[in-house]
């Protein structure tokens, strides 16, 4: 006789039918030959033992079955439908295990059972399990009287009962980077839209920031690679000033340069390294970074060193469309947004509506640093390098 080598894949799932009999175990098996090939469309017998305790232990119901495998090699029975040669599977104690089941398989259909497998039972079956449960269990705290339940009031129940409900709570705002490749919730956190930009992963711009040290909230641009804030510093620092004719948000502080650099040494550097009175992770832009900056906003290379009035982009792109006197509100198209806060000298302010400064970190002497200025008349940004004394507004930029 050719020796069959059998594939066990065993499903046991307790059939529970009408009060406590039958009782069932689904059992499947895959049949092969040594040649690996399966052996399909035969008629084979089985013998079934489940073994108490060891693979070796006391049989405590044993069957036999008739059944034919199908085109896959595959036959299912019914553990406790087959011929019965000893025990019951009602009598058989499942919390009394482990518990085995012997397999003892005749290919040829016969009673000649030499081909034997034993798989251990590892999962009880449930449902025949329970058919006992109610005699071998004794409820000994019916009201939850030792149990960790035992503790809950009708204050807890009452606060579970009013739970929030509101949907509007968890409400947080979407907005997006100026290259459509970053979200950023209104709360914090930010992520990037994976396949759109690898590379800024770690240049991101979030649409707002918040200053650690006074909890000021700014919105913020991204031109080009760089970062900007898009309003004026307002961190009250000693040494700078507020006009107190136009104290509005959007104006932000004046400092002077030793005041802004808060003892950092001169800075001509892209990035410049100089976080001065910056918030934690942004920086004081040195002149090369707003030579980029201009460059960005259509500014030839060679204009960005020229000490004058250069380019369009101061009205066109830079300037705010309000506050400016004379007509000289600009477009803003950039969303730099620059309003025009004048500048403080000694105790005065000057020149409030119609120009703005802004202080760079790059020195060209002990007492003249480079600056940028825009007015209301002319078109353009100037590039200028002014008394360290005086009072302007400060951007910063992204670390």
């Amino acid at each position: 006789m050719k020796n069959l080598l059998l594939l066990f894949t065993l499903a046991f799932i307790s059939t529970y039918s009408f009060a406590q009999s039958p009782q069932k175990i689904s059992y499947q098996a895959v049949i092969r030959n040594l040649s690996n090939s399966l052996v399909t469309n035969q008629n084979v017998s089985m013998k079934i033992s489940v073994l108490q305790g060891t693979v070796s232990g006391t049989a405590v119901f044993v069957e036999t079955h008739n059944t034919t495998t199908n085109a896959n090699g595959l036959i299912s029975i019914e553990i406790g439908a087959g011929i019965v040669v000893s025990g019951t599977v009602n009598a058989i104690d499942w919390s009394a295990g482990p518990y085995f089941i012997k397999t003892e398989t005749d290919p040829a259909g016969g009673n000649a059972f030499n081909i034997t497998g034993v798989s251990q039972l590892l999962s009880v079956p449930y449902a025949l399990h329970s058919n006992t449960s109610d005699s071998t269990l004794s409820e000994t705290d019916p009201v939850f009287s030792i149990s960790v339940a035992s503790g809950i009031t009708s204050s807890d129940t009452m606060n579970w009962n009013n739970k929030d409900d509101s949907e509007l709570n968890e409400i947080q705002y979407l907005s997006y980077s100026s290259d459509n490749d970053t979200l950023f919730l209104s709360q914090g956190n930010f992520v990037i839209v994976p396949g759109l930009s690898a590379a800024n992963v770690g240049n991101v711009c979030p649409a707002k920031i918040s200053d650690s040290r006074d909890a000021e909230v700014y919105n913020t641009i991204k031109i080009g690679n760089q970062c900007w804030m898009a309003e004026n510093l307002r961190y009250n620092s000693a040494g700078s000033v507020l006009n107190t004719s136009n104290p509005s948000v959007i104006y932000g502080r004046l400092y002077d340069w030793a005041t802004l650099m808060s003892g950092s040494a001169s800075s001509s550097s892209n990035p410049s390294g100089v976080q001065g009175l910056c918030p934690n992770g942004w920086h004081l832009p040195s002149d090369s970074e707003w030579n980029e900056l201009e460059m960005e906003l259509g500014m030839s290379a060679a204009d960005t060193n020229i000490t004058a009035y250069r380019g369009e982009h101061g009205t066109y792109k830079m300037k705010s469309v309000i506050d400016w006197s004379s007509g000289g509100n600009g477009a803003n198209s950039s969303d730099f947004n620059v309003f025009p806060t004048g500048y403080h000298f000694f105790t005065n302010f000057f020149e409030l509506n119609e120009f703005a400064y802004f202080w760079s970190s790059t020195e060209t002497s002990g007492t003249i640093a480079w600056s940028r200025y825009i007015n209301n008349v002319n078109t353009g940004v100037n590039r200028n390098g002014l008394n360290k004394s005086f009072g302007y507004a400060c951007r910063c930029v992204k670390d």
